[in-house]
């Protein structure tokens, strides 16, 4: 056990990796906030009445959290496709699974919690500007008679607010880190373009799973019955009188549970063994 995981040495290694790349990461945060700064003044500048709504913080927070996370992602082992680099990464003295712990906890855990303190360094205040905006703005009513005015903060974890769903974002982030784990993994499977393969491949992946779905599952129900989901069925004979086939709750909760929370796990448990390929 010592051999696949020592907290000292998987220490040594995460500071041997902020060493090396301290610089770029410091850049890539500057880069960050000047293009969540950029943005936000645009939208204050198009729209005075009612600027920085809840949908416009929500769209803003999740589209740059895909788009940054997944190229961040793409780089925690792009050092392999290199082959100096990838010489000098394979000889560090630690497991595996320490290689792949950094990795992780650079990649997934701190570039999260960095973008989203970034996000609302650069947010509470233009949210708080663009309060200010609104009142100096001529006083119009929009949407059901409420006059222009700056919105709230929007909170990830506390919904959304206005006309947002409250699990919206949660599902948001499932999808995100399943969508990152599997760039995390384009990064260490392909040696080349990468990024452009991983798209390709997570297409051709969702694709398949719709002619699965829609060609072969569908196709061979009896006469007669549709999918609602993956794990409700119905049929209508006549107008208000169906029936109906759903798995018990408590198992249709488990298997729901396996496929929202499973995916980064499964994703990164073949990231593992692809990094001991790499090696051998």
């Amino acid at each position: 056990m010592h051999f696949m995981f020592s907290f000292s040495r998987w220490w040594m290694l995460v500071s041997l990796h902020w060493a090396e790349n301290r610089r770029r990461y410091v850049l890539g945060i500057l880069a960050m906030g000047g293009l969540l700064l950029f943005w936000f003044s645009v939208v204050l500048a198009m729209d005075a009445y009612n600027p920085l709504s809840f949908s416009y913080q929500f769209a803003t927070f999740y589209i740059g959290l895909f788009f940054t996370g997944c190229l961040f992602g793409s780089q925690v082992f792009s050092a392999l496709n290199r082959k100096r680099e990838a010489l000098q990464y394979l000889m560090v003295p630690a497991s595996h699974l320490e290689k792949l712990l950094c990795g992780l906890l650079y990649g997934v855990v701190l570039f999260f919690i960095v973008y989203t303190m970034l996000f609302y360094l650069v947010d509470i205040p233009m949210v708080g500007l663009a309060g200010r905006i609104a009142k100096k703005a001529p006083q119009i009513y929009v949407q059901g008679g409420t006059p222009g005015q700056g919105p709230g903060v929007y909170t990830i974890f506390g919904g959304g607010g206005g006309h947002l769903p409250n699990d919206a974002g949660l599902y948001l982030l499932m999808v995100y880190f399943a969508v990152q784990a599997f760039f995390i993994l384009g990064s260490i499977y392909f040696t080349r373009y990468s990024i452009l393969k991983t798209i390709i491949a997570g297409l051709l992946l969702s694709l398949l799973g719709s002619l699965f779905i829609g060609k072969i599952i569908e196709a061979n129900l009896p006469a007669g019955w549709q999918m609602e989901n993956l794990f409700d069925w119905y049929r209508y004979d006549k107008p208000g009188d169906g029936e109906w086939v759903r798995l018990p709750p408590a198992t249709k909760e488990f298997l729901t549970g396996i496929i929202k929370y499973s995916l980064p796990f499964i994703f990164w448990i073949v990231t593992y063994f692809r990094l001991k390929e790499k090696e051998v």
